[in-house]
């Protein structure tokens, strides 16, 4: 029988990301939540998600707020399975009274 030579480092960390990958993208798909983009580039897989719903299990962090024109860009993030899970709300930006400052 043929055995296979071990993974060099690299290789191994890539295959261990894959993994837990897939174990949270099952994880979210049973929860009825849709992963948009997955990214394995640096120490954590970074999934993308479609906003969750108000009643979902997940509750996330502020990861970063962009303002482009009139609309208010938040990412909100959390931690699953090993991976970090993100997804984005957009929101018009309220209009500010004459004297408010």
């Amino acid at each position: 029988m043929i055995s296979n030579p071990p993974l060099n480092p690299a290789c191994h960390r890539f295959n261990h990301a894959l993994k837990d990958a897939m174990a949270a993208v099952h994880h979210l798909s049973d929860h009825g939540l849709k992963p948009l983009c997955i990214r394995i580039d640096g120490r954590r897989p970074v999934i993308v998600i479609e906003p969750p719903p108000y009643t979902s299990f997940l509750r996330g962090g502020l990861h970063a707020r962009i303002r482009v024109n009139n609309v208010v860009r938040t990412t909100l993030a959390t931690s699953v399975h090993g991976c970090q899970v993100e997804w984005q709300i957009e929101a018009p930006l309220q209009a500010q009274a004459v004297g408010d400052v």
